[in-house]
């Protein structure tokens, strides 16, 4: 019977995988921490569960996959209610147990990427206006030295000078693939440019072969800070975009997707329509759920964000059934048991764990949230053309039909809307 049961069961969920994955598996993992717990305090609940596997309380069995499917059910109700939390709403307090972005960690973030930008400025600053950038200065610097080493007799340059020094050190924070400071690289130029000055580089002596050899290894390290400062550029901007919510001015920067939210989770969240009032005037509070209904004609793009929901739905019920398993189970074996081991097991994994699965959830939205820029992006004049609505033939035109949308269906202003329906 109970056999049945199961069966029936998988073949009457089998269509939906996020109540699975998303809320009974994470019910069901909770009931076994718990009774492996129980079963080694209590002799009559791992007598009973003896029987329940071995197949004689069958009716006690279907009583008890039934109060799973109840957990289940429930936990995925209140599972968006969970997910705020966790995103710093409702219950502020919560944010303080939790890894935190505050303001500053996002005042990190700019200071580099201001730093980069400085940097990329002063290398393509030109001194007086029809001059070359300062990157290409150093390199002609160089050039025009060695030129004039060429008509000079051998070098005298060692491994020891200078010169070499700094070059060594460049070197060596490339090859640990970490940023050159400017000042020690325009030292470098200034003396390479001195030993190429009064040496010949193109002799077979050992030292114009060290001379011609440091030569190229300058060369290649202002192109490498220039492409290093790019990367790092692009790197820190991609970060500030999928980890905290941004709107440019233009569009509104008063609007309240600009606050940050207390929480790593909260902020991530925040990204996806920060996004789309960013490059659209979208607001995708108020569009999701008819943009939802665009999305599900190309089905395997809907299955994979689906998919990616339930990850960040199963992390966060893991989470938070993480933090009641050590809240209760804590407690009853601090009153019950006399075993100080499996207290402190309890009293431990289960708050790390909690955290653990956390940020796994932060990663996990990280994900969807770019999932859900990419619907925006592939799916958003599907939906102007479902709501009968001329595509704009611009970017501007495009953000006044999204202004005037929100307007009119979240807002309630009444504002003029042109239709286009279809022959």
């Amino acid at each position: 019977m109970l056999n049945a049961l199961l069966t029936t069961i998988q073949s009457t969920f089998a269509l939906s995988k996020s109540f699975l994955l998303g809320a009974l598996l994470p019910v069901v993992l909770f009931a076994l921490a718990s009774g492996a717990v129980l079963r080694g305090e209590q002799a009559a609940f791992a007598a009973w569960t003896g029987q329940l596997v071995g197949g004689s309380a069958t009716l006690q069995g279907v009583v008890a996959v039934a109060v799973l499917l109840a957990a289940g059910y429930v936990l995925s109700s209140v599972a968006p209610f969970l997910t705020e939390l966790l995103e710093g709403k409702h219950v502020p307090w919560i944010a303080y147990l939790l890894p935190r972005t505050p303001w500053e960690n996002l005042k990190r973030i700019e200071e580099k990427l201001n730093d980069c930008q400085e940097v990329l400025r002063t290398l393509e600053r030109r001194p007086r206006p029809g001059a070359k950038p300062v990157y290409l200065i150093w390199e002609e610097h160089l050039r025009v030295s060695r030129g004039f080493g060429n008509r000079a007799g051998a070098s005298a340059y060692a491994a020891g000078s200078p010169a070499a020094r700094e070059i060594a050190a460049l070197r060596g924070l490339m090859a640990a693939s970490r940023t050159l400071p400017l000042a020690r690289l325009q030292r470098a130029v200034v003396s390479l440019g001195r030993e190429l000055a009064t040496g010949n580089a193109n002799l077979a002596a050992e030292q114009s072969r060290l001379l011609n050899r440091d030569h190229g290894l300058l060369l290649e390290a202002i192109t490498y800070v220039r492409e290093r400062q790019r990367s790092d550029q692009m790197a820190l901007y991609n970060l500030r975009q999928f980890s905290f919510p941004y709107v440019k001015r233009k569009y509104g920067a008063a609007s309240p997707v600009n606050v940050i939210a207390p929480t790593a989770l909260g902020n991530i969240t925040r990204t996806a329509r920060s996004y789309t009032l960013a490059r659209y005037g979208m607001d995708l509070d108020i569009f999701w759920t008819r943009l939802q209904r665009a999305v599900q004609k190309d089905e395997k793009f809907y299955s994979g964000l689906q998919d990616s929901k339930t990850q960040v739905d199963f992390l966060v019920a893991l989470c938070w059934l993480s933090g009641l398993f050590s809240i209760v189970w804590g407690v009853w074996l601090a009153l019950t048991s006399t075993s100080l081991t499996k207290f402190l097991l309890v009293g431990i994994a289960g708050p790390a764990l909690a955290r653990i699965f956390y940020l796994l959830a932060c990663y996990a939205q990280r994900v969807f949230s770019d999932l859900l820029r990419s619907t925006v992006d592939l799916f958003r004049f599907d939906l102007l053309t479902m709501l009968h609505l001329p595509l704009p033939p611009g970017s501007s035109e495009e953000v006044a039909v999204w202004t005037d949308l929100r307007d009119r269906m979240g807002l309630d202003i009444d504002t003029g809307i042109t239709y286009k329906h279809p022959p």
